[in-house]
């Protein structure tokens, strides 16, 4: 068994205690493909190191989860790409073959590729591969996709691909409506919003969706709502709670639907479950209210697919 470690200079986008985790085997069904590598970065004094186990022979599969199952000894959080439907599984059927304690009981399971699905539509990406959210960055923030070797491509690349897309934390964290203020403004028309963020974007996000337009990069964003008839979308999160009146163009609380006559009632949908809310001074210069339309347009678009 080959061991190879080493630090990653750069930014370190890793929670003490969590390890990101990768794997390399010759087929994806546990029982006939032995183990090629397994790779895991953690956070060491402030800065990423990674280990790779490499087998050189069959008895190292052995030696390399031995040694995976003692590493992961003092964290609390694996950090994984498609992790929960391949490499996890994959793992735990080799401990339970070679009756060896199963290292994950206990541990919280991060799969990137699950968390960052609704990014996809934001982002525009083709598909949720991981290679795909790496180039975003790349691309975003002025780098070149760096050439990696035969060897390291197969035994480390996707664990720092995973490491440098951990980024898109922040981008999910204010698509779920958490940031630190934001301030409104008329321009012609549109209303635009002023946002603080709560963490450094990884690049630059730049999103259209309706009546909205979303660009973000460092600490700050601005969120333009489109005003229509003097007026602006507001958006509501719990649908069931209302029902589209599509004569009328928006959505109303189902105990006021209760009034209208059915044939001039839809159910509502995450597209047409929206009010209106006024762009003028009491709206505009109400920091709780500007912090309540923000929120419910960043879900809304957060829920984009």
């Amino acid at each position: 068994m080959k061991i190879r470690s080493s630090v990653i200079t750069g930014s370190n986008l890793l929670p003490e205690h969590a390890v990101i985790l990768d794997i390399a085997s010759r087929g994806r069904y546990w029982r006939s493909s032995p183990l090629i590598s397994v790779s895991l970065i953690s956070s060491k004094a402030g800065l990423p190191e990674e280990i790779t186990w490499i087998s050189g022979k069959e008895s190292d599969e052995y030696d390399i989860l031995e040694a995976l199952r003692e590493y992961l000894t003092g964290h609390d959080t694996v950090i994984t790409f498609n992790g929960q439907s391949y490499d996890i599984p994959f793992l735990k059927k080799k401990y339970s073959a070679y009756g060896l304690p199963d290292p994950f009981t206990g541990l919280a399971q991060r799969d990137l590729f699950r968390e960052y699905r609704s990014l996809r539509a934001v982002l525009g990406l083709p598909s949720g591969k991981l290679a795909d959210y790496d180039a975003y960055i790349r691309i975003h923030a002025g780098q070149k996709a760096s050439p990696s070797s035969e060897n390291e491509e197969l035994t480390s690349a996707d664990a720092k691909r995973t490491l440098r897309i951990l980024g898109f934390d922040a981008v999910l964290e204010l698509l779920g409506g958490d940031f630190d203020s934001a301030k409104a403004e008329v321009s012609e028309d549109l209303v635009i919003f002023r946002i603080r963020t709560l963490r450094d974007m990884p690049c630059r996000i730049a999103f259209h969706d309706g009546p909205f337009h979303l660009t973000a990069a460092g600490r700050t964003a601005a969120l333009s709502s489109r005003i229509e008839d003097g007026k602006i979308r507001f958006y509501h999160d719990d649908i069931r709670n209302y029902v589209y009146l599509p004569h009328e163009g928006y959505a109303i609380y189902r105990t006021m639907a209760e009034f209208v006559d059915r044939s001039h009632r839809e159910k509502a949908t995450r597209e047409n479950c929206y009010t209106y809310a006024f762009p003028a001074p009491a709206f505009l210069e109400d920091p709780e209210q500007v912090r309540i339309y923000v929120k419910a347009a960043l879900i809304y678009l957060g829920s984009r697919r």
